[in-house]
């Protein structure tokens, strides 16, 4: 469980404390603390600037992805036909049987 200290360290790493808040944050810790949290911020730094990156998808992987949303896409709108056929047989069924000359006794 996280404490109280790495709440307020994370909200520190995050960039969401008051400028009041980070002076006391910074004041508290070592100059050897302060170089290490520097450190994870330059890295932290580096590796968003990697991830955000604009990097390209191989053209195979895309047309499987767009592929597979578009199955998604077509599946319930078949599922939806099926029942409103299933409904419309049940309901031409029920009337012929209901119809002089039916079945229904």
């Amino acid at each position: 469980m996280a404490t109280d200290k790495d709440l307020l360290r994370q909200a520190y790493m995050d960039g969401e404390l008051s400028v009041e808040e980070i002076i006391r944050f910074e004041s508290e810790r070592s100059e050897e603390e302060f170089r290490a949290l520097q450190a994870e911020q330059a890295f932290e730094s580096v590796l968003i600037e990697k991830l955000e990156a604009d990097c390209a998808c191989p053209d195979e992987l895309w047309q499987d992805i767009q592929n597979r949303i578009a199955a998604s896409q077509r599946q319930p709108q078949t599922r939806r036909l099926v029942l409103w056929l299933a409904a419309l047989a049940a309901v031409v069924t029920i009337v012929a049987g209901l119809l002089p000359g039916g079945n229904a006794r």
